[in-house]
């Protein structure tokens, strides 16, 4: 499975342009186009344009981040020109959280405004729970962060006119409801065992009182606090 990023550049060149075996760019790809019961889907993926605020340049290593848009309208007319029925935009970015709307680093109004025509935007990035919202005709859903819901997003399509009919978005909490899947227990059990084990270790060693005032100035205290009272850490040595 390939990471989508349409926008993403390496030394100036688009992903999807590194084919070369073994090269850490190729597993980056700016769309997929699969065939569902014979009807042509094509998933554009898009990253967060406000990268570089967060990752100063001697950490990226030649990578950018341009606008969204942009790369869009040149990957939009790509996966067309190879006869997608249905556009889906997937997005790291959503809407800002109090007064919706786009900024430096999400620019979802700007891209559902662009592209009228994509059958869903998937959103993230802000931490927000939207099961449906119409944004400029376009169906936007944001299933929250850390995997505490999961999103669902239904397209209806006419196989023999050829269109698409009617499209649905939702979101499900992810709480004691949901059984845990056997198959990816298996699979991650390696991963949580050891970070189980990262977990259990000391991580510091207090030589003063807690106090509220300490609490409050003092995020790193604030933080282990926050994990001993949700049980993700054990103890701290004082």
């Amino acid at each position: 499975m390939p990471v989508l990023a349409a926008n993403v550049t390496l030394g100036g060149k688009p992903a999807g342009v590194f084919n070369q075996r073994g090269h850490p760019f190729s597993r980056i790809q700016p769309f997929l186009l699969k065939v569902i019961a014979g009807i042509k889907l094509a998933i554009v993926g898009l990253t967060t344009p406000g990268m570089p605020f967060w990752f100063p340049a001697k950490f990226t290593g030649g990578i950018e981040f341009p606008d969204p848009v942009m790369a869009a309208r040149r990957v939009v007319r790509q996966v067309k020109s190879l006869g997608a029925e249905i556009i889906v935009l997937a997005g790291h970015m959503g809407l800002k959280e109090r007064a919706g709307g786009d900024d430096f680093a999400n620019r979802a109004m700007s891209l559902t405004a662009e592209f009228p025509e994509a059958a869903v935007f998937i959103a993230g990035h802000t931490h927000q729970a939207i099961e449906s919202r119409l944004t400029n005709g376009v169906i936007l859903t944001q299933a929250d962060h850390f995997g505490i819901h999961a999103g669902r997003v239904d397209l209806h399509f006419d196989r023999r006119r050829r269109k698409l009919l009617h499209q649905e978005a939702g979101t499900l909490l992810m709480d004691s409801r949901v059984p845990l899947d056997p198959l990816v227990l298996s699979r991650a059990q390696p991963q949580l065992d050891r970070a189980g084990k990262i977990l259990s270790e000391p991580v510091g060693e207090l030589a003063d009182s807690w106090t509220r005032t300490h609490l409050l100035e003092n995020r790193v205290l604030s933080f282990c606090l926050s994990l001993l009272l949700s049980g993700k850490l054990s103890r701290i040595a004082a």
